[in-house]
């Protein structure tokens, strides 16, 4: 039997909440039942025949958010390190220019020239 991802099971005063063997979930502080395949119902009362029984599957919308939502998270994740890889460039560029060993370099061009 799957289980819903979202929600803590119910605290034991909800011991008898759920009927016909549901499992009883707290989601945005609500009791909410998570019927075997038998059951429906919002506290699994009633008796499903196996014609009626639905596959549980994963809808094409939540397929859809998964994948935008890590689209989004990796291109959040290329973004910071595109960030981060640039200041360090322009650090070192800055730090090259200050070390003694480019402003001997550079005052012997300029002598030289």
């Amino acid at each position: 039997m799957e289980t819903p991802a979202h929600g803590e099971l119910c605290p034991d005063r909800y011991d008898s909440y759920c009927f016909n063997g549901g499992t009883c979930y707290i989601l945005i502080s609500t009791p909410f039942c998570w019927c075997n395949n038998s059951f429906k119902g919002n506290r699994c009362q009633e008796f499903l025949l196996p014609s009626q029984q639905p596959e549980r599957t994963v809808s094409s919308l939540l397929v859809i958010l998964i994948v935008v939502s890590l689209l989004v998270v990796i291109l959040v994740i290329t973004g910071r390190t595109y960030c981060y890889c640039r200041k360090r460039r322009q650090k070192r560029r800055k730090e090259r220019g200050r070390s003694l060993y480019h402003v001997v370099a550079r005052h012997r061009s300029i002598d030289i020239g």
